[in-house]
């Protein structure tokens, strides 16, 4: 019932409006660099895409150098995309189900067998198109835009890009900057402004709120 999971709610329900002649959609989440919100704001809009919304809704952490999502939504770290990737497991066995809810997560992997470099993103690419066809969202929780635009080979195939800032911690040149680097990505593309600080709401310190909702990103 709080200010910040309302505006949650909101985020995730202009990410419905936005895409309404499509059954499936596909969510890339990123930011400039770590600490901005990044997984948070995934894991929130999945959860409440899901639970609020009702939409089937696959989560997957592609952020193999620093993988959280598992730790948010109480799932095993593996097996995951890194034991796919390897031939130890079949993906079905690593898409992990959410109890009473249509949620879905899949894992980065074991951290014995965590892909590297550019392997997994690479294998992320070639199976969402089959992941797509059977969820009505699907969530990419992807590495932050520097220092490497490994998030770049993602962004083509994405319905959505919501590119998160960290109000008063992320500079608007860093912003600029990786938003530069991403280029031109496909589809709709939007910001969310983490950790605003709400003046007249003094007991909700942080919120989350969307702020732009064209085809056109800007900061």
């Amino acid at each position: 019932a709080s200010l910040m999971v309302e505006q949650y709610r909101v985020a995730a329900t202009r990410l419905i409006l936005m895409h309404t002649e499509k059954k499936n959609v596909v969510t890339l989440v990123t930011s400039s660099v770590m600490g901005e919100g990044k997984t948070t704001t995934a894991v929130n809009l999945a959860y409440i895409l899901a639970h609020d919304l009702g939409k089937s809704t696959l989560l997957i952490d592609c952020d193999f150098k620093r993988p959280m999502v598992h730790e948010y939504m109480g799932v095993p770290i593996g097996p995951g995309l890194g034991d796919v990737l390897q031939g130890g497991e079949i993906l079905e066995n690593c898409i992990h189900p959410c109890e009473g809810v249509p949620l879905w997560v899949l894992p980065s992997g074991s951290p014995t067998i965590r892909p590297v470099g550019l392997s997994g993103i690479q294998y992320v690419k070639k199976i969402l198109p089959d992941l797509k066809a059977r969820y009505d969202h699907v969530i990419l929780d992807a590495p932050p835009v520097m220092p490497l635009a490994d998030v770049n080979i993602l962004s083509g195939m994405t319905d959505m890009t919501a590119f998160v800032v960290r109000a008063g911690g992320t500079s608007q040149d860093i912003a600029k900057k990786a938003l530069g680097t991403l280029g031109n990505v496909a589809g709709t593309a939007g910001i969310i402004l983490t950790q605003v600080e709400m003046e007249y709401a003094p007991y909700f310190t942080y919120a989350a709120a969307y702020v732009n909702e064209d085809s056109e990103t800007r900061v």
